[in-house]
């Protein structure tokens, strides 16, 4: 993973210098009143004719094809088959992606060749901007940028095409070594639970005559001289599937009310 890290430094670092030029191309294009012929003059040399060899923007284009697809002379890695051998094996830098292994390198195609399509489109901009300005013809060299965008954006389709069919389409999401409650994981509690209450709290005429079979869809009612009800939160849903007990009961309260009602209940005739 650490040959991964600096490979993708070197290659986060020239889709940097690119955005960076373009979102000044971008601005000359959506502000033309506040660009004088100067600064496009400046720009499209600075562009086209840097004095710096690696700071012209064709030489950008040719160091960022060559780090996504290097030359068979050089010992480099071939970034999509790089990829496609790492995600392969199993293993925790999976859990990190957020995405599958096929979406991740499908995204990162998409970046590299908008990537490329804005440096091409600065370059033909530049070169029609010294033309105006009668700065030369620039014909040749336009036309040769027009070849080599084309060679190089199909060596890229090229090699993503040979390892995107076999990319995984599954998504991995990994347990945390610990989980925390509120951050890892969400607990739902009071859902569904048991619910123990008096006959009388359960009907407006606060009376003990009925049987189960009239309370099968029920709420609670009210709470009958501050008893056993007082003694619990009251159930502010519907109460169903009732189960009468004949018998007298002790009830042990939960310590964590958030969680549970009751730890156990014990009625007079054993059952727990």
């Amino acid at each position: 993973m650490v040959d991964w890290v600096r490979f993708w430094d070197k290659l986060r670092k020239k889709v940097g210098q690119i955005a960076q030029l373009y979102n000044y191309f971008r601005g000359y294009i959506e502000k033309p009143e506040a660009v004088n012929k100067n600064t496009l003059q400046e720009f499209a040399t600075s562009a086209t004719q840097s004095s710096v060899k690696d700071r012209s923007l064709q030489n950008m284009l040719d160091l960022f094809h060559s780090t996504v697809v290097p030359t068979p002379e050089t010992s480099s890695k071939s970034l999509f088959p790089y990829l496609h051998s790492l995600t392969s094996k199993a293993g925790q830098h999976l859990c990190t992606m957020n995405q599958s292994p096929h979406q991740l390198v499908y995204n990162l195609y998409n970046i590299i060749a908008l990537t490329e399509i804005k440096g091409y489109a600065m370059l033909q901009f530049s070169y029609m901007m010294l033309r105006i300005y009668e700065q030369g013809n620039f014909s040749v060299e336009s036309t040769a940028a027009k070849e080599k965008f084309e060679q190089q954006a199909t060596e890229k389709m090229n090699s993503i095409k040979l390892v995107l069919p076999s990319m995984s389409r599954e998504f991995m999401k990994c347990d945390p070594p610990q989980h925390k409650q509120g951050e890892t994981y969400l607990e739902i509690t009071k859902l569904l639970q048991g619910y123990i209450e008096n006959e009388v709290d359960m009907n407006d005429r606060m009376t003990c005559k009925s049987s189960c079979s009239a309370y099968t869809f029920a709420e609670s009612k009210s709470c009958y001289k501050d008893l056993f009800c007082a003694k619990q939160p009251k159930c502010n849903g519907r109460i169903f599937d009732c189960q009468f007990f004949h018998a007298d009961a002790w009830v042990c309260m939960a310590g964590d009310g958030d969680a549970r009602r009751y730890d156990w209940v014990e009625y007079e005739d054993g059952t727990l």
